[in-house]
């Protein structure tokens, strides 16, 4: 299965709309990249990453180190996410009733068929892995776990929901797929 490089995920600074807070844009952009980061990252690095500027980069790393949602590693200039934004996520996914209701049939599946089984909503052009489902004993392993990212276009589970979109009311989003 095909998930988004960390490059290809995030896109790099944009212009912001009218309404959106030019701090809090670049704030969240830092906390995504962070995220998505296989190792804890340098300010100069979020900067290249992110194309924010590496004095605001600073002052941002500087702020979620306080709010509690970065820890700067001891003797190091390197960040790692904090348990804190698991706050953020559980508050995601406490609104999806589907999970609970779904997870009988979702794990029966695995069994039966010795795959691992995803659970995916839409965000934007991807699809966000919701619940993870691996059976007893895999035939295939996946490295997809909850909150992984798959690209709309060129992965199943995005083609899947793709496919079973009404025709008649295409999505403002399916526009841009139809780039790829």
């Amino acid at each position: 299965m095909t998930t988004r490089s960390n490059a290809q995920a995030i896109p790099r600074e944009r212009e912001a709309t009218t309404d959106e807070i030019t701090a809090l844009a670049r704030g969240l952009a830092v906390l995504r990249r962070i995220a998505t980061s296989d190792a804890p990252v340098s300010n100069r690095e979020l900067a290249e990453l992110t194309g924010i500027p590496k004095p605001t980069v600073s002052r941002i790393t500087a702020t979620l180190v306080s709010t509690g949602f970065l820890f700067q590693l001891p003797d190091s200039e390197r960040f790692v996410l904090t348990a804190s934004v698991l706050e953020l996520s559980n508050g995601f996914l406490r609104n999806f009733d589907i999970r609970a209701r779904s997870r009988p049939f979702l794990v029966e599946l695995a069994e039966k068929t010795s795959l691992s089984v995803h659970l995916a909503v839409r965000d934007r052009l991807d699809m966000v892995a919701i619940d993870v489902i691996r059976p007893r004993s895999a035939v295939l392993v996946t490295r997809l776990e909850t909150g992984s990212r798959m690209d709309i276009a060129r992965t199943v589970v995005g083609r899947a929901y793709l496919a079973a979109l009404e025709r008649s009311v295409p999505p403002s989003h399916l526009t841009t797929v139809q780039e790829y």
